[in-house]
């Protein structure tokens, strides 16, 4: 069970570490702190964002890797920064 523990733990801090250097991205290319209940990312801001994300995180376009991350249809998942990092977190990428 300790192992256990230690492995959640492990991954919440991983995922911590991740939502705050996506929050920073998004800080970045909104000029202003994100507000989850009043802000919307704007298709501009969306433009800058996503781009900035690939490359802190890398751009990696092999299929069986995680570049399926970035495909267009996904932007939806780019809407918050915390979905963001959910998304992200959930495709492998870590801080």
């Amino acid at each position: 069970m300790a192992k256990m523990t230690k492995k959640r733990l492990a991954e919440a801090m991983a995922k911590a570490a991740l939502l705050q250097r996506v929050q920073d991205v998004y800080v970045g290319a909104q000029g202003y702190e994100y507000d989850s209940e009043n802000n919307v990312v704007e298709a501009e801001e969306l433009g800058r964002i996503v781009p900035a994300l690939q490359v802190l995180f890398g751009v990696d376009t092999n299929e069986k890797s995680n570049g399926y991350l970035w495909y267009p249809e996904y932007l939806r998942h780019f809407a918050s920064p915390d979905a963001a990092t959910d998304w992200l977190f959930s495709g492998g990428v870590r801080a």
